[in-house]
């Protein structure tokens, strides 16, 4: 009900996470080395778009997000999600938007600034289109990111002869 979190690590979580700050930069390297090839990989799935990096800008891949492109394939992104997690790959849709949260809806709803119709962009992210996995984590490896792709290529070929069948 109220707009912030009180999180404090105890002494216990501080004394394994500090030794873990000396790994930081190996550990976003792997990220980012596992990223790319995530993203080299896309580019044979035109219905799913990696995440464009600014010029000067980095990305540790917390999360890899992607935009699901429906018209490619022909069923929801929440199809395809499902379907996805049904072979055992962990993506998720995104997060719901700030302005989505309880808060917001309780103690400014109706006001202009936090109407869902202000924001027609991420809503259409958020319900079509955008699409989150944690694979390119360590200890993961490029062959964790192939079993996705097998995955992908799997469902992508239930979705096509479900299109291709002659319904009449």
């Amino acid at each position: 009900d109220i707009i912030g979190f009180n999180y404090r690590l105890t002494e216990l979580q501080a004394a394994i996470t500090r030794p873990q700050f000396a790994r930081l930069e190996q550990l976003n390297n792997h990220r980012v080395e596992l990223a790319e090839y995530f993203t080299e990989r896309l580019k044979e799935y035109p219905f799913l778009l990696p995440p464009k990096i600014r010029s000067n800008c980095s990305h540790v891949y917390y999360l890899y997000p992607m935009i699901y492109k429906k018209k490619f394939l022909g069923i929801s992104r929440d199809l395809f999600v499902k379907a996805l997690v049904a072979e055992g790959i962990p993506v998720s849709n995104y997060v719901q938007p700030l302005y989505r949260l309880p808060i917001y809806r309780t103690k400014w709803d109706g006001k202009a600034d936090y109407n869902a119709d202000n924001f027609p962009i991420v809503e259409d992210l958020w319900k079509n289109k955008m699409i989150t996995t944690f694979i390119c984590r360590p200890p993961l490896t490029k062959f964790h990111l192939d079993d996705f792709f097998i995955a992908v290529e799997k469902v992508s070929d239930g979705a096509n002869r479900l299109k291709n069948l002659d319904c009449s």
